[in-house]
């Protein structure tokens, strides 16, 4: 009978994934109202990070953008955060996408410019988390479902 306890952690991630995709979500719908300004990457590279199982690839990136007077500098690429792949070619296509120079479109909140992200990236997070919640929660019902 104690397996029916456990069958609080798939609800408990579940949880955690409705929470993340929500404020994705509403990161996302946010963004959708803030003005777009022209930026320029100032700096693109591959970013390795290694662990003792395995190392991963992201893109870590630089831009500026002036929003009136003021010129704000930013890593920010989405409300998800850099994206990490186990293939260095496909983080290396990225780095091509964006050369020192490249031009980019970028979305700021009007009352915080240093809060932006590039137009048209990330999102696809957002659904792998919700997702993941469905699965858990899945999960975790059926447990309950089992043993209660």
């Amino acid at each position: 009978m104690w397996l029916r306890y456990f069958a609080v952690v798939p609800l408990a991630v579940s949880c955690f994934c409705v929470c993340t995709a929500w404020r994705h979500a509403r990161t996302r719908r946010e963004m959708s109202s803030w003005p777009v300004a022209e930026g320029r990457v100032v700096q693109s590279a591959v970013e390795e990070r290694r662990t003792t199982r395995n190392t991963t690839y992201g893109l870590k990136l630089a831009y500026e953008f002036r929003v009136g007077k003021q010129s704000v500098r930013s890593g920010s690429q989405s409300p998800e955060g850099v994206v990490f792949t186990s293939s260095l070619q496909r983080a290396e296509r990225e780095v091509s996408r964006f050369r020192v120079g490249t031009k980019v479109r970028v979305r700021y909140d009007r009352e915080n410019p240093r809060r932006c992200f590039l137009e048209g990236r990330g999102g696809g997070l957002g659904i792998w988390i919700s997702v993941a919640g469905a699965l858990a929660f899945a999960g975790g019902a059926a447990l309950i479902w089992r043993f209660v």
